[in-house]
């Protein structure tokens, strides 16, 4: 794996491997070998996931939703899927009756750490499709080892990743666990972020600038698809894909409904190169179709007009969710209008990868009919740099004032936080490597 440092005028020191014993997954935290004493004056550390990054559970029965192996569709179908409230704009599920949580409640979850750490509890190897299981283990570990306290200075911020990023509950439960470290610890924090998590954690900022920088020492950010994840949401919408054990129908439907993924699609102000598009053979003419991005949200709504999925024997219909759209639009304009004082106090990273293929444009292989474009069908996505998730040019375009920004090569947007080199940076940044 290469990697490649973006100079600025302020380039930190040199960093080194971390200690193998470190990232020792075999070791439960509460044997971890400390290589530092706890101290009171470490930096409070909050971790904000991703898409997908926060155990789900059916609150009710106390049966863990996401990330679960068997019968995982099913249950992800009763749970998950449903539709926005307009009013409300609340991602509620078909069920009235489904409460979901990120946690029980119970007292080893208080901290967060949990529903992000291992998003299945029950699983114990990390290999094969295992692997993304282990979502902020290895960072958490090493903080553990460090001399860091769950539910002290190490805190998680789990939170439902199907709802708006942009939403007042999601916000102000990050709000208030912001206020509630700052209170507890008496001193700024560091908010470590990957992926979507990093989209929630600007709007917190752009929410209240004054606030956000009298509390936040630190801010590192890892694969955040700041203009959005084009060709990934694009493709989802279409043709679904495999959402972990969730099944591309099914995934197909959550993106169509779900406002988070409609605030991952490509920002249509954004100044793609090459632009995207949506490309088919004309079944009945044998001409060749092409829809660029900007024309994305028409094509959609009108393939999608018929999509429907059937739970426990009910059909429900799921077109594109238009509302959701249009909130889509506001929580994008909303980051894009968001600039920093010149002066701000906030010390912003970031941290992504090139090299990968990356979803982008999505070409079907056989011809179609416009119609059929959301049915399954045979296509392939055209690729460009990024993180296999995450294009290069939407992960750099932050539009906030770096002290540093690094970008990797060949690494899987799963992976960037369980890297050594990016571990090794945010103990660097705390001043515990």
């Amino acid at each position: 794996m290469n990697f490649i440092s973006i100079p600025n005028p302020n380039p930190l020191s040199n960093f080194n491997s971390i200690p193998e014993k470190v990232t020792d997954n075999s070791l439960p935290w509460s044997n971890l070998k400390l290589i530092n004493s706890p101290t009171e004056e470490l930096t409070p550390v909050l971790i904000v996931p991703g898409l997908g990054g926060s155990r789900i559970y059916d609150t009710p029965k106390s049966d863990l939703v996401w990330v679960r192996l068997l019968h995982a569709d099913t249950r992800f179908r009763q749970v998950v899927l449903g539709k926005m409230n307009k009013e409300t704009q609340w991602y509620e599920p078909f069920d009235p009756n489904v409460k979901v949580s990120t946690d029980l409640g119970d007292e080893t979850s208080w901290s967060g750490l949990n529903a992000i750490s291992k998003l299945n509890p029950y699983v114990y190897t990390r290999y094969g499709p295992f692997e993304d299981i282990f979502y902020f283990y290895d960072m958490i570990n090493s903080l553990i080892s460090r001399g860091y306290e769950p539910g002290k200075n190490l805190f998680g911020a789990p939170y439902l990743f199907f709802q708006s990023n942009d939403h007042p509950r999601i916000q102000q439960q990050l709000s208030m666990q912001i206020d509630s470290i700052h209170v507890l610890c008496g001193k700024k924090l560091m908010i470590v972020s990957h992926s979507m998590g990093g989209l929630v954690t600007k709007l917190a900022w752009a929410r209240d600038p004054k606030w956000f920088e009298s509390r936040v020492d630190t801010w590192i950010t890892m694969g955040t698809p700041f203009q959005g994840a084009m060709g990934t949401v694009t493709s989802a919408m279409l043709q679904g894909y495999y959402f972990g054990p969730v099944y591309p129908d099914t995934c197909q439907v959550f993106s169509l409904t779900s406002p988070a993924i409609h605030q991952l699609m490509g920002d249509f102000q954004f100044n793609w190169e090459p632009v995207p598009y949506v490309q088919w053979i004309d079944s009945k003419t044998g001409e060749t179709r092409k829809v660029n991005y900007i024309d994305f949200p028409d094509l959609i709504t009108k393939v999608t007009k018929n999509v429907k999925i059937e739970i426990d024997s009910v059909s429900h219909a799921t077109p594109f969710d238009k509302n959701a759209f249009e909130l889509a639009l506001q929580v994008r304009q909303k980051l894009n209008d968001f600039k920093p004082s010149a002066d701000t106090l906030v010390k912003f990273y970031s941290i992504y990868s090139q090299g990968e293929d990356t979803p982008y444009s999505v070409v079907y292989d056989d011809p179609i009919d416009e119609s059929d474009l959301a049915s399954p069908h045979k296509f392939h996505t055209t690729y460009i740099s990024g993180d296999s998730t995450v294009p290069l040019q939407s992960a750099q375009a932050d539009n906030l004032p770096a002290v540093e920004r690094w970008v990797f090569t060949d690494v899987r947007h799963a992976n960037i936080q369980k890297q050594k080199w990016s571990i090794n940076k945010v103990l660097e940044l705390l001043g515990t490597f």
